[in-house]
């Protein structure tokens, strides 16, 4: 599959998993609603003797990865693309590292003018190296809007022809020193924002009707006007380049405090329910996005569809276009064990 014949990326299936402390206390996955948790001592997730290359970050990640059920093996999964979102990536290690080397912990000094630009991949380079992937692997960083541009390049690497099978994940630590002066800055309780790594594992497709939830398309780039007005002739004109007739489709919206009637006005003029993020999740950097899509893939309809939509303080936007085109079959039960917890 190849070109213009790829329309759309097909959620095979997905995992959101919480861990507000240690792995060894369990963490929350809010797909299947399970508390998993890990022996790290015993080596699930990694091998003892790996452990100490990994940080929380990339654990958190392959943690995740682990509970992904998706029936991809094989050359497949080899051949799979990786497109991670995140904002803070393994900052939080390299602020602790350079702490310690400046309190002559370390026989040497780090300068932080030497860390590379690529610490920001090391969680998704880690997760390439466990499951042997050896597609395309691109880590983003773009605030609120990281999500949104993993499914654009989801996408492309898709129409490319260069992996049938994807991987989009958003990854974001709140419990060390970055996220900890987040939390400060926008004033909201730490409990809010627990450690979070999202996987969607998505299959290129061909076919318009395929079975299951389907990402048609996603746009991002820069209102000329931010306002809901801006925002609708946007969304109007990417319903009907896809061909979309709105019935039954709901909108799930991110926007700014600064725009307190959006959900009101792009309701009128879109002709369509607008729902918007609540203010916890949509402050979670590039969780928004994957807040948005599995709340999608848990609401949507049969034959139903529904758009994403984030705009940022300074008029940034992404927009996704979801629609099921079928029941889809429940997902299988993660093959952890865990016991059961709270839903999205």
């Amino acid at each position: 599959m190849t070109g213009d014949a790829i329309v759309g990326l097909i959620l095979r299936d997905w995992v959101m998993l919480q861990m507000p402390g240690e792995f060894e206390h369990g963490g929350v996955e809010l797909n299947r609603g399970t508390r998993p948790a890990w022996d790290l001592a015993a080596g699930e997730l990694v091998g003892g003797r790996e452990l100490k290359n990994f940080d929380r970050q990339a654990l958190l990640l392959l943690a995740a990865m682990a509970l992904v059920n998706d029936d991809n093996h094989g050359d497949t999964l080899v051949r799979s693309a990786l497109i991670g979102a995140t904002a803070n990536g393994s900052i939080d290690s390299v602020i602790q590292l350079i702490k310690e080397s400046n309190d002559n912990r370390f026989a040497f000094q780090v300068n932080p003018a030497q860390i590379p630009n690529t610490v920001i991949n090391s969680s998704l380079g880690q997760l390439a190296i466990k499951y042997g992937i050896k597609g395309a692997n691109v880590s983003l960083c773009a605030k609120e809007l990281s999500f949104y541009s993993a499914l654009v390049q989801a996408l492309r690497i898709a129409r490319r022809g260069d992996s049938e099978r994807l991987y989009a994940t958003a990854l974001e630590t709140f419990s060390g020193e970055f996220g900890k002066r987040y939390l400060r800055a926008i004033e909201r309780p730490a409990e809010e924002r627990p450690d979070t790594s999202a996987v969607f594992s998505f299959e290129a497709s061909i076919d318009t009707q395929a079975p299951g939830l389907v990402v048609r398309a996603c746009v991002t780039g820069r209102l000329l006007a931010a306002d809901p007005a801006s925002l609708g002739a946007l969304i109007r004109g990417c319903l009907a380049g896809q061909g979309v007739e709105p019935a039954e489709w709901r909108v799930s919206l991110a926007a700014p405090d600064a725009w307190p009637a959006t959900c009101v006005a792009l309701s009128d003029a879109l002709g369509m329910p607008v729902d918007r993020l609540d203010r916890a999740k949509a402050l979670s950097l590039s969780l928004v996005g994957a807040y948005q899509l599995a709340h999608l893939a848990k609401s949507i309809p049969a034959q139903g569809g529904g758009v994403m939509a984030c705009v940022d303080e300074e008029g940034f936007y992404g927009v996704a276009l979801i629609q099921r085109n079928a029941f889809q079959a429940a997902a299988l039960t993660a093959p952890n064990h865990s016991s059961q917890a709270g839903s999205l």
